[in-house]
């Protein structure tokens, strides 16, 4: 055979050679993601909670607060897993709020009799919810659990206006406006972790029974002008037990209400684990 012709058949197999060779022995990088493990006893972790039910409609009446009338906000939750099935867990929502003004009233400017004026309002609620899960048979990708939450809730509102006028005249107005709250809220969740982060996405559902104890407005006014000086107190409410405006001063007032729902009662979770 030619010695050109075995050269050309030589130079057209060895890089396939090469190239099959390399091929037959080459490592692939690996493609598998692992999914985190589910947390057992000893694991702790904060939730952050948003409430599609009322926020994906922009319906704020629908949230727990506006239900029993606490400030808008959300829960800051904490969980313990007790056992590897059983975790407590506790939301908890403060708010306080304060304002105050005084002044001296000039009357040269104003040509009234009004010599000084204070205002003060205070705002204070409180809103703990404890709770349990248990967590059924799982794998490391999904954590079914059911449970339910006790709410206990507690509100004061107080406002003050004191004035002074001439001749020593004057008049002092106070009111407060307090109740209790206390619930339960069964629930049903799934968490999905997030590949080997200590990170899960969830989703609760469940209804919400509430009672609230009081929410009457105690007034206790003095007044003092040229017929002397009178105290009274008295009770209003802003609207009565079937919704209508209520203008009327009472001697005596209690309040109470109680409400089921189970429609805008869905929110999605996002749990941070630590252990």
């Amino acid at each position: 055979m030619n010695r050109n012709i075995l050269q050309l058949i030589f130079l057209t197999l060895f890089p396939i050679t090469m190239l099959n060779a390399q091929m037959s022995t080459r490592t692939d990088a690996p493609s598998d993601y692992t999914f985190g493990t589910r947390p057992v006893k000893g694991t702790k972790l904060l939730t952050f909670n948003l409430d599609i039910s009322a926020d994906s409609v922009g319906d704020v009446s629908s949230t727990l607060y506006s239900r029993l009338g606490l400030s808008s906000g959300r829960l800051f939750t904490a969980k313990y897993f007790y056992t590897n099935n059983i975790a407590f867990r506790a939301g908890v929502n403060l708010t306080k709020s304060s304002n105050v003004s005084s002044g001296d009233i000039d009357t040269s400017l104003t040509g009234g009799f009004t010599l000084s004026n204070i205002l003060k309002k205070k705002e204070n609620n409180s809103l703990l919810v404890p709770g349990i899960e248990y967590h059924f048979k799982y794998t490391n990708i999904f954590d079914v659990y059911t449970g339910t939450d006790v709410v206990i809730g507690k509100s004061t509102e107080f406002n003050q206006q004191d004035e002074t006028y001439i001749n020593d005249y004057f008049s002092n107005y106070k009111s407060r406006t307090s109740y209790f709250a206390f619930g339960i809220t069964p629930f049903v969740g799934l968490n999905v972790f997030v590949l080997d982060l200590p990170v899960s996405l969830g989703l609760e559902y469940g209804f919400n029974a509430l009672w609230k104890f009081g929410g009457a407005t105690k007034v206790e006014s003095t007044i003092k002008d040229a017929s002397g000086e009178k105290s009274t107190t008295y009770y209003t409410q802003e609207t009565d037990a079937a919704g209508n405006t209520d203008p009327a001063y009472y001697s005596s007032l209690s309040k109470r209400s109680a409400s089921i729902n189970s429609v805008n009662n869905l929110r999605l979770t996002l749990n941070i684990y630590f252990e």
